[in-house]
């Protein structure tokens, strides 16, 4: 090994530089976060056929390709975290969640 490349090696691992994204995570929001990434399935499935646009679809599978998964698991994450999101606020004193208008919810029942 060359002089040159241990100095390298060494900054690599040189805890100084090191940043560690989940520092700032309390021992429970790391184990929830584990488990949501890694966990098996949180109880039965259900098999259901939807239609979105292409465009959409093809942006999906992007990228889910990019994080090296399966784009069916992406979207049940990302449905998973946005309706997690809605209940928070939800729940939360003094904030209410916008219902849709009977004239939406015809527009989104007819596509």
């Amino acid at each position: 090994m060359t002089a040159r490349q241990k100095t390298e090696d060494e900054q690599i691992v040189s805890v100084e530089r090191f940043h560690d994204p989940y520092e700032t995570m309390s021992d429970e929001e790391f184990g929830s976060y584990v488990d949501r990434l890694f966990g098996e399935q949180q109880g039965p499935t259900r098999s259901i056929t939807i239609r979105m646009p292409e465009d959409l679809l093809n942006r999906i599978q992007r990228i889910a390709s990019g994080r090296h998964m399966p784009y069916q698991r992406l979207m049940k994450r990302m449905l998973e975290e946005s309706v997690s999101g809605l209940e928070r606020r939800a729940a939360t004193p003094g904030r209410t969640v916008r219902r849709a208008s009977s004239s939406e919810a015809r527009a989104t029942r007819s596509r």
